[in-house]
């Protein structure tokens, strides 16, 4: 009789424990993709951004203004549907711009 009170408080622990280890041992469903697809996307746009810098504007620094516009055009925001957003290019280079 002693023991039985004891075995639901046990046996529960350890469900719970083996239910947060399995939920925590898959990849998060929220987190948009892995961080090497995020790192490798920043990349292309501060080239793409710095190699506009240098073709289309003077007293800039480039390299500045490719990590700033390249990493804003690289993050991947959910959108609202029906909402009015600016546009993310002119977002991006306005911010450079303002920066460096």
């Amino acid at each position: 009789m002693m023991l039985s009170q004891y075995l639901f408080p046990v046996y529960a622990g350890f469900g719970g424990a083996a239910t947060l280890a399995l939920v925590f041992s898959f990849a998060p469903l929220t987190g948009g993709g892995s961080s090497a697809t995020k790192s490798e996307e920043y990349v292309i746009q501060a080239t793409a951004e710095r190699t506009y810098c240098s073709s289309n504007l003077s007293d800039v620094n480039c390299v500045c203004f490719g990590r700033i516009s390249g990493q804003i055009l690289s993050d991947k925001q959910p959108k609202v549907p029906g909402a009015y957003y600016a546009s993310k290019q002119d977002l991006a280079r306005g911010q450079a711009l303002k920066s460096c």
